[in-house]
């Protein structure tokens, strides 16, 4: 597990799984150069996210690691976002049509397009490099 800025981990996850990796984030709690910093702000902030409907951070939860609590928050990986990007109809009713009613399909591909969207629209403004890293 590489160390970041601010406590940043990268923990990674069985091979050939949804996601390959995730940012995991012990930032105790106080403030830093004025500002308040804490894992729990990543969990916030993801919480926030969802009940604004912006879709645009990814999903974060807490976690104990190393007898801590802690951030973990999806990595959006290019693999992740390839495979994100290649969800189509014939997929998702082959995998999962028999689990889900009526329109779910059609709601999950829109819902797809718009985090699709959301992370084109960040890699416009902040480069690519900086939303995928490798």
């Amino acid at each position: 597990m590489g160390v970041g800025v601010l406590g940043i981990r990268r923990g990674y996850f069985t091979p050939g799984g949804l996601a390959a990796s995730a940012a995991v984030r012990n930032i105790r709690p106080g403030r830093r150069d004025g500002f308040w910093e804490s894992y729990k702000s990543e969990i916030a902030a993801y919480r926030l996210d969802r009940l604004l409907e912006l879709d645009m951070v990814p999903p974060t939860v807490e976690r104990r690691y190393n007898r801590e609590s802690v951030s973990v928050q999806l990595w959006a990986d290019p693999p992740f976002f390839d495979r994100i990007q290649a969800l189509d109809r014939d997929t998702l009713r082959r995998e999962i049509g028999e689990f889900v009613e009526g329109t779910a399909i059609g709601a999950l591909l829109l819902r797809r397009d718009d985090i699709v969207g959301a992370f084109e629209r960040l890699a416009e403004e902040k480069g690519a490099d900086q939303v995928f890293q490798p």
